[in-house]
């Protein structure tokens, strides 16, 4: 099954890379590579630095990560706003914001968000971990 999944996506990237217009490759890579900085790194950063990140603050992170990146493209960077479409069709511009916003790259907005949404989660969970304590029959009681 995993050789067959190869296969497959091989051949459909070599379709959309014939298909597509010339230098599609460079602009995927470049969202690709962005997405997974905004999504990994501080979650990464945190693991290898401190051992008391958990795993609640690392998810938070990547998803927050994830989400403003996503957000950003579709709707504020008028490069990949405009090859979706998504705000022409929603909103009936080309993006929600202007000039100097739409040309900020994603990862300059996502990664912040990122870094402080790992920093409030671990933030919150250890206030949290300070006032409760779990039984051993798996009953929360506060501390006084």
């Amino acid at each position: 099954m995993n050789r067959l999944g190869i296969l497959a996506a091989l051949v459909i990237s070599i379709y959309l890379s014939l298909k597509l217009p010339f230098g599609i490759i460079a602009v995927a890579t470049s969202i690709f590579f962005g997405i997974c900085a905004a999504v990994f790194l501080p979650a990464y950063t945190a693991a290898l630095f401190s051992p008391k990140v958990g795993k609640t603050a690392a998810k938070a992170s990547m998803v927050a990560g994830l989400t403003a990146s996503v957000l950003w493209m579709a709707f504020s960077h008028a490069k990949e706003a405009h090859a979706l479409g998504l705000t022409r069709i929603l909103f009936g511009r080309e993006t929600l914001l202007g000039f100097p916003w739409i040309v900020i790259v994603p990862i300059v907005i996502a990664l912040p968000i990122s870094t402080l949404t790992l920093f409030a989660v671990h933030w919150l969970c250890s206030i949290i971990n300070e006032r409760t304590t779990v039984t051993a029959k798996g009953i929360i009681t506060e501390r006084n």
